[in-house]
């Protein structure tokens, strides 16, 4: 199901992974928040929380689509991370924190697969510190939020002039 997440000329599709309520795993989810704040009605619905298992659901039709979500590689917390998924594979030694049964890189290799791989994938995220159940995000996480909201409003307002 697609719920009109791709609106003509907003170019750009957001993907906030992680589970609201264990911490810094809420990145997705924050940023997601905080960038619907932010956007003007006719593109708030090209942002989305979303589970991992349904991303393919949820990005197809759409050309350029950026996933968010805190990752862990044993690195400086709150470091931000970013990848080109359309050019390479979810870096080894790096996971995106999931408590669900299938993770993104499980969903990224079974889009590469099936052939729905959408024609730009990026990827931000931001090195975890904790994940307790309950907790809110760590104050290096709320930062590198800050940044990565910051840095795809900027995006999102380049590809909506397009």
């Amino acid at each position: 199901m697609n719920d009109g997440l791709v609106t003509a000329g907003a170019g750009l599709l957001v993907l906030g992974l992680g589970d609201p309520n264990r911490g810094d795993d809420s990145l997705g989810a924050e940023v997601v928040a905080a960038l619907r704040l932010e956007l003007p009605i006719a593109v708030r619905n090209s942002v989305l929380h979303c589970l991992p298992s349904s991303l393919m659901d949820h990005w197809q039709g759409a050309d350029n689509v950026v996933l968010v979500d805190a990752v862990c590689s044993g690195g400086e917390p709150g470091n931000i991370v970013r990848f080109d998924l359309t050019q390479q594979d979810f870096p080894q030694g790096l996971q995106a924190v999931s408590a669900h049964a299938v993770s993104v890189v499980e969903t990224l290799a079974l889009a590469k697969v099936l052939g729905r791989m959408p024609v730009r994938l990026g990827f931000i995220g931001a090195e975890c510190q904790q994940f307790k159940v309950g907790h809110p995000m760590s104050a290096l996480m709320v930062d590198a939020k800050e940044k990565i909201v910051a840095e795809l409003l900027a995006k999102m307002a380049i590809n909506h002039s397009d």
